[in-house]
């Protein structure tokens, strides 16, 4: 009799939910979403696993917590910039560092629009280059500086 199929949940004789069979994130093991059918969004990221070489999926929350991790031990990351918000973050739309700050604003030789931005992450200034007219992406790195007016 059990387990039982209701409303697209399937429950046991205790009446716990069993979590539905599919992908799960290779390093935290939740299930991951399934992938929008007229979208490019695929509800998970690719890392290639270090002990087998292989690639494998992650959740967003791991990947973005993988993004943080590797910002601090580098120094250096490719990131986002929302004008409208003004807020620096990774490929997927999660903030990673606030209070931006655009020190100025130039043309490259080929009429492309870049600004220089400076933001807070973790306690520590970085600054980048906001490629405007090219894909609102930032190349960026930790500075020594101790404020965002320095």
């Amino acid at each position: 009799m059990y387990p039982i199929q209701f409303q697209g949940q399937t429950f046991t004789a205790q009446g716990k939910v069993v979590p539905p069979e599919g992908d799960k994130c290779g390093i935290c093991g939740s299930v991951l979403p399934e992938p929008e059918p007229e979208g490019i969004i695929t509800g998970f990221a690719m890392a290639k696993n270090a002990v087998t070489g292989e690639n494998e999926k992650i959740c967003y929350d791991c990947a973005t917590k993988m993004e943080v991790e590797n910002m601090d031990y580098f120094g250096q990351a490719f990131l986002y910039y929302d004008e409208k918000t003004q807020a620096i973050t990774n490929f997927i739309g999660r903030v990673v560092g606030g209070g931006s700050r655009i020190v100025r604003k130039w043309q490259d030789s080929f009429g492309g629009e870049r600004w220089a931005i400076r933001f807070w992450h973790h306690g520590e200034v970085w600054s980048g280059t906001y490629y405007k007219s090219a894909g609102d992406y930032i190349r960026c790195k930790r500075t020594k500086l101790k404020g965002l007016y320095s």
